[in-house]
This record gives structure tokens, sequence and C-alpha cells, in this order.
């Protein structure tokens, strides 16, 4: 392995982090219920059987001195009754009603009147020893107000889940009290529920009673109502009036329609005389004048004249010729008829076509007149049956109001009759007493099925508050739990103690080559690995093992460690720089000097200073004789060759140091190592120690790589017993297979030889 000085801090090592104050290490304390039952079994175990013990004999002396009895009586809730023929049953339809009931009922057999109440029961009163506490010698009379307090404490009621029974409990000394107080609370129970009954009774018929006067009223008043609306309409039959200006104005109607054409057909006709009166080229005469002028007797006198003077011209004209005078004066008569029927006919057409305008126009005027009387006529039938419509419409309103104020008088005589049929039986009553009090025959306290159970439990809960109260309260080194509990402390292994080791060592330092199989080198050889692993990531040749107090360990860490180092092929030196207390010497047994004193006073040189061992490729550097160990050369750049020196001819350094706690060696030596190793006792180092030696070498050019536990016990709990024996076991066993095995390998060679 290459080999590095190391005057600085090392390259690659992790940052250094500032230190936390020692007080923190004891801080956030993990507690493993396993181990902690593991650890205190027999302390929980005597405190259980303390429990046992305490619980019997306080059963029997309260059973001698202080039994209480308990009687109780228990009722039955019932659903509330609507109808008088209902069937009552113990189920009631509406859950959350019978609840609250119930939960009222628990309340009153409680309430400080009700309890009162029972006081006052000469039973109670002159027939309980208890009752006797509570009177007064000097006027003989109980003070109830003291006497109230005292029921509180031994009245009690509740409610049995998921069901409707309440039960009542009275808890006295005595068993014949306390049947007799919870018979005189039941009494005082039942007679304030029929005393409730009757007045909820009372009051439920004096409101249904007024309810029911009242609408009687509203009847009456309704009744009037309607009488007083047919007489000041002046109707006898409603339907009949209705029925007669229905008819009335299906007659007008029609009159109305006839004349409004009529009218219609008057004012066009006497439009058309006007405009053809009016006409630009003369009047033109309709065909009806023209027919009444044709058919006039005057026209028709000159039609006959003309016919006979026609008549006497065609006589003279056969007779006397066209030249006749005669004829001649013949022909001028016609014309002159002519002329004059002509002009008659004119005067006439003129005459007889004004009469027909002035006709039509009087037959508008008739029209009119007979429009206005039949509208008015209309609109009078029509307001006087829209009168009776609303009269009907107000009237009818009325009739079904009196109708739903009948079935409302109905249903409340049904309501009083119901609720007088309810008063009447004895269903009605919700709560019935189902088991009425006995005379307990055996105490409810105390109960040995009780006391022995809750003492012991008392007893082992206060064991195991005390147990946890040590361990919150344990400030020392056990376990690595506890380690973990350092902020950035990493434990690097665990070491047993040497009592703990089936394979009984002789002796700690030297048990790695003493028993290779035993459970110390063991778990020396799992430090072992993760010290190489380190120390090959990060390039460390020398390691500074120090311990925290004396008797932490430290040398008879590295002593093993070396052993198991050297099992492995690796050239260890183990240096020595305890010059207050050096041991490498006696545990290695080599001579005392020279050592390290020498070669840093230059008085010998390190390879001649160095002692073989009789473990291949480990070697020691021991402290030296006494008069040459000076503390102050440990801080020296003398200090520093040898290390640069030693790690050059070495796989791995190891230096012994004086405890951290009693001396500054440490810490100087530190500045002059690769890495740092801190070894703690268990029991004997607390984790606030640790923390500040642990900051400590935190401040120094090594590199803090971990703490290892030492001298653990089994007694500290965890896993730590049954894992040294499952350790002890497989290495026992394997031991035993490379025996078996070589044995048999060496039984084939002589077999092969002799062949």
């Amino acid at each position: 392995m290459a080999m590095q000085p190391n005057n600085g801090p090392v390259r690659g090592a992790p940052p250094r982090q500032a230190p936390s104050p020692a007080g923190s290490a004891g801080m956030g304390v993990a507690l493993d219920p396993v181990k902690l039952f593991k650890q205190y079994f027999w302390w929980l175990a005597a405190a259980g059987f303390l429990g046992i013990a305490l619980g019997v004999v306080g059963h029997f002396a309260l059973l001698r001195f202080y039994p209480f009895y308990t009687s109780e009586v228990n009722f039955e809730m019932t659903s509330q009754i609507i109808d008088a023929t209902d069937q009552v049953t113990t189920v009631t339809n509406n859950e959350a009603e019978i609840e609250r009931f119930i939960g009222g009922q628990v309340f009153l057999m409680t309430s400080d009147q009700l309890l009162l109440r029972a006081a006052n029961d000469p039973t109670l009163r002159n027939e309980t020893n208890w009752a006797k506490k509570y009177i007064s010698k000097s006027t003989g009379l109980p003070n109830y107000e003291d006497m109230l307090d005292a029921l509180k404490d031994i009245i009690t009621a509740r409610s049995i889940p998921d069901s409707n029974i309440v039960v009542l409990r009275c808890t006295t000394q005595n068993p014949q009290d306390a049947t007799t107080i919870v018979k005189a609370v039941k009494n005082a129970y039942l007679r304030q529920l029929d005393q409730d009954k009757t007045a909820e009774a009372q009051d439920i018929l004096e409101s249904l009673t007024s309810q029911l006067t009242g609408v009687q009223e509203e009847r009456r008043l309704l009744e009037e109502r309607m009488d007083r609306l047919l007489e000041d309409n002046q109707v006898t039959s409603l339907d009949e009036r209705v029925a007669l200006a229905s008819q009335e104005l299906n007659f007008q109607l029609p009159m109305l329609g006839e004349i409004k054409r009529g009218l219609k057909v008057a004012r066009d006709q006497l439009a058309a005389y006007e405009e053809q009166l009016s006409a630009p080229g003369g009047a033109t005469f309709p065909e009806i004048v023209r027919t009444q002028v044709t058919t006039h007797p005057i026209i028709q006198r000159f039609e006959v004249q003309l016919a006979d003077l026609e008549a006497a011209m065609r006589g003279s004209l056969e007779r006397l010729g066209r030249n006749h005078i005669a004829v001649k004066a013949l022909q001028q008569n016609i014309q002159s008829v002519r002329e004059q029927m002509a002009l008659e006919e004119s005067r006439l057409l003129d005459e007889i076509f004004i009469q027909l305008i002035e006709f039509t126009r009087s037959q508008i005027r008739s029209y009119e007149a007979a429009e206005i009387e039949t509208q008015t006529t209309v609109t009078a039938a029509e307001r006087r049956l829209a009168d009776l419509k609303r009269v009907g419409e107000e009237y009818n309103q009325l009739q079904m109001e009196l109708v739903r104020r009948s079935e409302e008088q109905g249903d409340l005589q049904g309501a009083i009759s119901n609720q007088r049929a309810i008063v009447e039986r004895a269903a009605s009553k919700r709560v019935k007493v189902m088991y009425d009090a006995q005379v307990p025959d055996k105490p409810t306290f105390p109960q040995i099925v009780i006391m022995v159970p809750a003492i012991t439990l008392l007893v082992g809960g206060l064991a195991a508050g005390l147990i946890v109260l040590r361990e919150v309260l344990e400030q020392r080194v056990r376990t690595p739990q506890d380690i973990s509990l350092i902020p950035r402390a990493r434990v690097v292994g665990v070491i047993p103690d040497a009592g703990e080791d089936p394979s009984q060592p002789t002796s700690a330092e030297r048990a790695v080559r003493e028993n290779p199989a035993g459970v110390i080198a063991e778990s020396v050889r799992q430090v072992r690995t993760n010290l190489i692993k380190t120390f090959t990531q990060r390039g460390h040749k020398a390691l500074l093992v120090v311990g925290g107090m004396p008797g932490s360990g430290a040398s008879s860490l590295i002593s093993n460690l070396a052993s198991s180092l050297a099992a492995i092929d690796m050239r260890v030196l183990v240096i020595d720089g305890n010059f207050r207390r050096p041991a490498m010497h006696k545990i290695f047994g080599v001579a005392e000097g020279p050592g390290l004193g020498e070669v840093l006073l230059g008085t010998t040189q390190l390879a001649d200073a160095i002692q073989h061992t009789d473990e291949p490729g480990l070697e020691v550097l021991t402290a030296g004789a006494p008069g040459n160990r000076i503390f102050e050369r440990l801080t020296t750049s003398s200090m520093s060759r040898v290390l640069d020196e030693a790690r050059a001819r070495y796989d791995l350094v190891l230096v012994d140091s004086p405890p951290a706690i009693v001396a500054g060696d440490a810490m100087a030596l530190a500045n002059r190592c690769d890495a740092s190793l801190l070894v703690v006792r268990a029991y004997g180092e607390k984790r606030g120690l640790v923390q500040r030696v642990r900051d400590q070498l935190d401040e120094t050019r090594a590199d803090q790589i971990g703490v290892v536990i030492n001298a653990v016990r089994s007694a500290a709990g965890g896993y730590f017993k049954r894992n040294i024996r499952a350790t002890h076991e497989y290495q026992n066993g394997l031991a035993k297979d490379l025996a078996e095995a070589r044995e048999a390998r060496q039984r084939d060679e002589a077999r092969s030889s002799s062949s």
C-alpha cells in the first residue's frame, strides 16, 4: 500500500461540520419497546407479581372494611301513543324522538328536584342508616342540602346502548339502604311522571277545546256572510237568476246583430242613392224608382190616353189618309200628350227618388235608435250576469271554506275523543318498571376479577413509567442507538464485554489471537472490515485510537485490531503514544524500551526501536523508558517524521494515546495522524462527553471516522444477547467443520503415502 505523509487535512476527506453543543447529545431519545421489555423483563415480572399480591390483599381488605352494594331498577321506555287504538311496542319509527325522550328521562331521574322529593320520602328518612348521618341531633330535622349532595354521589342513571332500557342505580355500603333509597327515587320519579302526564294531557285537551271553539265560531261567521250575500243582492235562487240573465242575454245578442246588419245595409243603400243623385251627367235613377214611376196612376192615364189617340189615329189613317187635316190634328194631339207624359215622368222620377232617399234616411234613424236601445239592454244584461257570477263565486268560496271548517271541527272533536281515550289507557304511560329493586346479596365493590388486574396494571404501569423515565434520563452510552442520538456520530463497530463471550477469553487484550472463533474476535473483524474500506477509499495509513475516559479499552482494541490485520497478511505497526500509562509492551510481551520516547529524543533510530512480536507482520514501537517519555515531544515535528517513516514501511500504523478527557496528548497526535477512532466503554461514558470529545477530534487534521462501543453487555437490552449466542454457535460450528475437514485431509494424505 502506498504511503503518504499527513501534515494537513486529508485530501478527499468529508468536509468538516461545526460542532454541536455537548448538551444536544442528550435530547431526542428514541425508545425501542421490544428492547426495553427484554432488558427489564425481570423488573416487569416482579412488578406483575407484586401487583397480583397487592390486588388480592387489597380486595379482601376492602371487602372487610369498605364494601359497596348496588341496587338497581330497570325501566323500559316505549314509543309515544298517537292513537288510542295503537298497539304499544318497544320499537319506534322515530329513533331520534325516543333517544331524546330517554335522554330526558335519564336527566330527570338524577335532577335536583327529583332527588329532593326522594329525600322527603319518610321511608328513606326513617328506615335507612344512610339518612341518619344527615339528621341534626339538636333539631331532629334532616339537612336536605347535604342529603341532596350525597344523593348525587350515590344515585346514577344511564341508558343501555342499542336498547330502550334505562337503569337507575344506588350504591351504598349497606345493601338494605341501597334498595330503600333507589326505591324512594323510583317512586318520586313515577309520581313525577304521573303529574307530568296529567298536566300534559290537560294542556292538550284545553288546547284542542280552544281550537274547536274557534273553528265553531268561524263556521257561524261564514254562514252569516253567505246569508247576507244573498240578501244584499236580492237573490233567492242564485242558479235561477243566472239562468234568466243568460237567457235574456242570449235573446238580445242576435237581435242586436240583426239591427247592426240592417243599419249597415241601409247606410250602404243611402250612400249609393246619394251618389246616383249627384252624378255629374245628371241623376241616374234606380230601377225601383223607374218601376214606381211607370206604375204611377198619372203615367197610367197618359198611357191610356195615348192608346186611345193612337187607336183613333190608325182608324183615321185608314179612312182619311195621312194628309188629312183630322189625321194631322190627331198627330199633334198624340205628340202633345207624349210631351206632357215625359214632363210628368221626369217630375215623378225626381219626386219618388227624393222620397226613397228620405225613406232610407228614416230607416237608418230607426235602426240607430233600435241599436242604442238593444245595446243598452245587452250591456245591462251582461252587467247583471257578471254580478250574479261574482256573487256565485264568492258564495262558492264561502261554501268551500265552510266545508273545510266543518271537516276541521270533526277532526278536532275526534282528536279530543282520542286524547281522552289515550289518557284512560294504562299503556299511555311511556315508562314502565321492568325489574324492581332487590336487596343485593353480594357487593359490587370490591371484585377480585377487577381489583387484581387493575392493581396489577397500575403497578406494572408505574414500573413501566419508571423504566421509561430512567431511559429518558439515562445519559450513558450503552448501545449503538445511544450513539445515533449524537449529531454526526457514526458507529464503526460494537465489541461485547469479555464476560459475555461464550468462548471465555483469558485476556481481553489478546482475545483475537487466543480465541479466533470467539465473539470478540468476530466483532473486531467487523471493525477491521469497516476500517480497511474507509482507509482504502480515502488513502489513510496512520490511525489514532483514543479512548474517552480511562478504562475505555482503546489499548485492547488496538492489540486485537492489530492481530486481526496481521492475520490477513498486512504489515502493521503499533505505536504506544500513551506516555502516561503505556501498556503495549505488557500486552505483546516485549521490552519496555527503547521506544517512541527515545526515537523522539533522537537517541535511537526508529528501525532500532521497533520490536517484533510472535505474530508475523505485527511489530510494536513501545512508549520507551519512563525517563524518556516527554509529553511535549508528541507535538513536535519529530513525531510527524516518525509517522511519515512508519507510513512508508507499513500498510497500517495504529497509534495509542491517553484518554482524551484526562490529557491533551490525543489532540496533538490527531493533528499528525490520517484518521482518528474514538473508543467508548458501555455504561462508562455519557453522551455529552462523547459529543465533546468527538467535536474536539473534528477540529483536528485527522479524519474522524467514527466510534467503537466497547464492553457492551447483553443486559443493555436489544438483541445483543441473541446475536452473541448466534455468533458463538456459528463460529464454533465453522471451526469444528474446518477441524473435521483438516483431519479428513490428513487421513487422506496418510492413506496416500502408505499406499
